[in-house]
């Protein structure tokens, strides 16, 4: 379970930074609570959810990020057909360099077309996080 959830989280990112938005749309239920940092966005349809992900992506791009690696940390229990994961989004220049990262928590539920997203809580790593005092140049390059 848990490698077909890292693998489908993977997916949904690279359809994400690909441009692919109406795919990725349909993953999600509606009205969709995204949970960024101190505020919070209520995605009423797949149009809006096509413009957040057409903001998400254009801000990845403008700070130079050109790929963005998940790495999955935690699945909870499910109970009656839903369940949470945490996880990290690692964000990555074209040249390797790690840019910035992310904590992302889902919260899913088992649809009859599949999993599906109903919640996203996003929370921005400090940088004191994503690069340690004591970290090796090495340690931020993928």
């Amino acid at each position: 379970m848990h490698t077909e959830l890292q693998d489908q989280l993977q997916w949904r990112a690279d359809l994400l930074m690909g441009g692919h938005y109406t795919e990725l749309a349909d993953q999600y239920l509606y009205p969709l609570t995204v949970y960024v940092d101190a505020g919070t966005v209520i995605v009423r349809d797949r149009s809006e959810v096509i413009e957040v992900f057409d903001r998400w992506r254009g801000d990845w791009k403008a700070r130079g990020v050109s790929r963005v690696k998940i790495e999955l940390t935690e699945v909870s229990t499910a109970k009656s057909g839903r369940f949470r994961s945490r996880s990290t989004l690692h964000e990555y220049s074209a040249t390797g360099w790690l840019l910035g990262q992310r904590s992302m928590v889902y919260y899913f539920r088992q649809t009859a077309k599949g999993l599906r997203t109903e919640i996203i809580d996003v929370t921005r790593t400090s940088a004191a996080q994503v690069w340690p005092q004591d970290a090796n140049a090495a340690d931020v390059r993928a």
